[in-house]
């Protein structure tokens, strides 16, 4: 595949593709405030739309990539009707950069030696963030890896990759994985994040069960555990028991339920498409005045606050229409990564050796990093962040590799009947 154009122009276009994800997320621009000046990140993009335009790369045959678009036409849509014109319109232009990052990631890294130095490249990225994490008390670099929150969500995302990398290598390899899992472990544990804490215990047990190997699976996990109990300050287990004590009193579980019932009632008005990406904050209180909350909760308004959730931001400010787009976005997603284990496994379940396991544990990896996103993302704002995007990239990424590769399987009438697969 990679033969299909120049070698040099190939390299050039992976090689931004790198810089664009160091510029994401290892944020120099907010280590070096003369960086910000720059406007790296949009120059880049920029450079990586005409590349990949003229290198013929800017193809939108996933379906992902084509409800994307349809996204970014909703919410152009939204930027001269929305209640604050500047953030719909910042929210835009920032989903419109990742749009141009995933497409390039889709169809720019064509071939397995390019993915896995992608994948490599996004681990040693999140070295730097953890090393950085340690010595800032688990905040991160900045921008949308700033907050705690937000910083262990992102961490819980890259862990799969890790964990899987240790379970299915051997010798030094094996040991490098799994203390690059036991030093992610440590700055989730750093972050005190009840929401990531609940997000990594979903993700680990989601690769439990999705795991060939059980035992050596579960083994593994023990020994996470062990790490976590023995790293684990007392102060984290309070923290974490207080998701159970704290109930709905005066603590951030109570800020958080009452943040999403305004935030219900602005769906309920505005059910079809919301009222526009990034105008929750400032639709907010004429939805709490609305609910007989003049004086907001225990007398101090949540206005201008985020809503604290992926799915109680995308309900009410995209609506039915935008929340239906990224659920069928993600159900492609699940659904390709289950495609991909079919063709490597030949629909027998009987994970081979070689590269058919790399790609089947690409996947698997994959797969929980989505897992992480999404339950960590019940309680954080993310759904305007990169990590689903780069994922969704990746992931039509694996499958035209696995394709190329294995073949495409024929479903046949033997097939439907629960016959096995046939391929090309």
């Amino acid at each position: 595949m990679a033969g299909l154009m120049p070698v040099g122009e190939s390299r050039f276009l992976f090689y931004l593709i790198i810089f664009y994800l160091f510029l994401e997320y290892g944020r120099p621009q907010g280590l070096i405030p003369a960086l910000s000046q720059l406007r790296l990140s949009a120059i880049t993009v920029i450079i990586l739309a005409i590349t990949i335009v003229f290198l013929k790369k800017f193809k939108f045959n996933a379906l992902q990539l084509k409800l994307y678009f349809l996204l970014l036409a909703l919410m152009a849509f939204h930027i001269p009707l929305a209640k604050n014109n500047y953030w719909a319109l910042m929210n835009f232009i920032t989903m419109s950069m990742t749009f141009v990052f995933c497409i390039s990631i889709s169809n720019g890294i064509d071939n397995e030696k390019m993915f896995s130095k992608f994948i490599g490249a996004w681990i040693v990225i999140y070295i730097y963030l953890a090393i950085y994490g340690m010595l800032n008390k688990g905040t991160g670099v900045g921008a949308f890896l700033v907050d705690e929150n937000d910083f262990c969500l992102a961490i819980n995302m890259i862990i799969p990759f890790c964990f899987f990398g240790a379970v299915t290598s051997a010798g030094k390899k094996r040991i490098f994985y799994f203390g690059l899992s036991c030093l992610f472990l440590f700055v989730v544990i750093l972050t005190k994040s009840r929401g990531g804490f609940v997000g990594l215990v979903a993700m680990l047990s989601y690769a439990w069960f999705r795991s060939k190997k059980k035992i050596l699976m579960g083994f593994a996990l023990s020994l996470l555990v062990i790490f976590a109990v023995l790293v684990a300050p007392s102060t984290y287990d309070e923290r974490i028991q207080s998701i159970v004590k704290e109930g709905t009193g005066r603590g951030t579980a109570a800020d958080r339920i009452y943040i999403w019932k305004i935030g219900w009632d602005m769906f309920l008005d505005h059910p079809i498409l919301g009222v526009g990406q990034g105008n929750f904050p400032y639709e907010f209180r004429k939805f709490e005045v609305d609910a007989g909350f003049s004086e907001g909760l225990y007398g101090r308004s949540r206005a201008g606050r985020a809503a604290h959730s992926i799915y109680f931001t995308l309900l009410p400010e995209l609506g039915l229409a935008g929340s239906l787009i990224f659920f069928v976005i993600l159900y492609k997603n699940f659904k390709d990564l289950k495609y991909t284990r079919n063709i490597v496994t030949k629909g027998k379940g009987v994970v081979m050796d070689g590269d058919a396991l790399k790609f089947y544990n690409y996947g698997l990896a994959i797969d929980c990093s989505m897992i992480a996103y999404l339950v960590s993302g019940i309680f954080i704002s993310a759904f305007y962040y990169p990590h689903i995007w780069i994922l969704t990239g990746t992931i039509i990424s694996l499958k035209k590799m696995v394709e190329s590769k294995y073949g495409t399987p024929i479903l046949n009438s033997n097939r439907i009947r629960g016959g096995e697969n046939k391929f090309i």
